[in-house]
């Protein structure tokens, strides 16, 4: 040791750099080399886990031209009182208006209207008295309406949200005796119904705001909300219920869409519209609650504040494809269709906006509501219907309408509707009260579906 130490000491006193000094700079190059190699390994993952992200956030300006030529309605709807498309008749009237629909949840997929899988009956959501807007004189109640004989009968009462199981179970949150009610989650359980014939069985042991989602397969998705000391055990959140005090926790916040086999379900992670900062979807097997692909919003999206982050109006799932629709102020998503695709993975395939020129020329002024609850309507999940709204001028007065927005995402165009009979009202230029008509698809968001 000594003479390795006279050794090194006699080179530097003599002004040499000798071995020792190029030792040294292997030394340091192996050092530079080596942290040049951990920062390329750091921003090839970055770059691999912010790839579906990116492409997200490049596809913001793919845009819909609005085409002249108008659509027929392309799907059963309700508005008010009046069923259109449902059967051989143009109009059927029920027995009462649709009721209010006002969620909790900012991602909720429900539907008050719903038809049996025969076409033979509709099951509907409805106020009594029927002239009540949402309000305290207002008890919502469930109403059967028949195509064939026309008859429209209660099925319950006190109860908003529901979902109707193919096989013809029948789920409903239904209010306790002095428990809120309110469309978007009345304080009370949760009960199902065999059959429309056969009585209710309480499937929740904890008091709740519970809001009936939909079916997947025998499951039951509901979202809970706490309210004052009434709470779910597991917290916040959507639950699972295989059966009566068979409740399972999700690891998502709301359900958008459920694939067609019932077997998985995509939503937001929370029930907040934004968790630190952004917006994370998920794909969650019902089964287990394994979460199998998630998608981050891109940070141009994020909103300046919580109250106008990001939320869902619903959307529907066919095949790998998932549509989805934003109405998010304040962000580069409102007013977005946006379309998904799950194969292991979850990516985007388009972000779309109306192309604001011929938007502009169909009425949509600054594309309100533009694309409300879409849904796919043919296998191969190309075309999509969704709700939209139009503005008419008529000399010194304003109106709002709603129509259907029908557009091809491969070919990149839309065609609307006339204006819907019952949904037109005046905004500006008179003295009507503005109480629009609820409005709704006839659809069933619970899968599978029959064939």
């Amino acid at each position: 040791m000594t003479d390795i130490v006279e050794r090194l000491e006699g080179l530097t006193a003599d002004g040499h750099t000798g071995d020792w000094m190029d030792v040294v700079a292997r030394a340091e190059r192996r050092k530079a080399a080596d942290r040049r190699r951990r920062v390329l390994i750091a921003a090839i993952v970055v770059l691999l886990l912010a790839v579906p992200t990116l492409a997200l956030a490049n596809r913001l300006s793919e845009l819909l031209v609005v085409s002249d030529e108008r659509s027929e309605p392309p799907t059963p709807w309700i508005a008010g009182n009046r069923v259109h498309g449902l059967g051989d008749l143009d109009e059927r009237r029920l027995a009462a208006p649709l009721a209010w629909n006002a969620y909790s949840f900012p991602f909720f997929n429900t539907s008050p209207a719903v038809g049996s899988p025969d076409r033979r009956l509709l099951l509907y959501r409805a106020n009594d008295p029927p002239d009540a807007f949402f309000g305290s004189r207002a008890t919502p109640i469930l109403r059967l309406y028949n195509v064939t004989s026309g008859s429209d009968r209660v099925v319950q009462r006190r109860a908003a949200s529901f979902a109707w199981r193919p096989d013809g179970a029948l789920a409903y949150a239904r209010a306790a005796p002095g428990g809120w009610l309110h469309p978007g989650g009345s304080l009370g359980h949760v009960f199902v119904r065999p059959s429309l014939s056969q009585p209710a069985v309480r499937w929740t042991s904890d008091r709740a705001r519970y809001t009936v989602v939909a079916w997947a397969g025998q499951t039951l998705l509901v979202g809970a909300i706490a309210d004052g000391s009434a709470k779910p055990q597991r917290g916040e959140g959507i639950y699972a219920l295989s059966g009566p005090h068979q409740a399972r926790k999700l690891p998502i916040g709301g359900v958008v869409a459920i694939d067609p086999s019932g077997e998985l379900v995509f939503g937001p992670m929370t029930h907040d519209r934004l968790s630190k900062g952004a917006l994370t979807y998920r794909v969650v097997r019902v089964r287990d609650g394994k979460v199998l692909a998630e998608l981050d919003l891109p940070p141009s999206a994020a909103p300046r504040s919580t109250y106008d982050g990001p939320s869902s109006t619903g959307g529907s799932w066919v095949g790998s494809y998932i549509v989805a629709a934003f109405a998010s102020a304040g962000t580069e998503l409102r007013d977005a269709l946006v379309v998904l695709r799950y194969d292991g993975t979850l990516r985007p395939v388009h972000v779309f906006k109306l192309e604001p020129d011929s938007a502009a020329d169909s009425g949509f002024a600054s594309a309100p509501n533009a694309f409300h609850s879409p849904r796919f309507l043919d296998e191969e999940a190309n075309e999509v219907v969704a709700w939209a709204e139009i503005t008419e001028r008529d000399g010194r007065d304003v109106f709002l309408a709603s129509v259907f927005l029908h557009c091809d995402r491969t070919e990149k165009r839309c065609r609307r509707t006339d204006a819907l009979p019952g949904t037109r009202r005046r905004i500006t230029g008179g003295s009507e009260v503005w109480q629009p008509a609820v409005q709704a698809f006839i659809q069933n968001p619970s899968r599978p579906l029959p064939e």
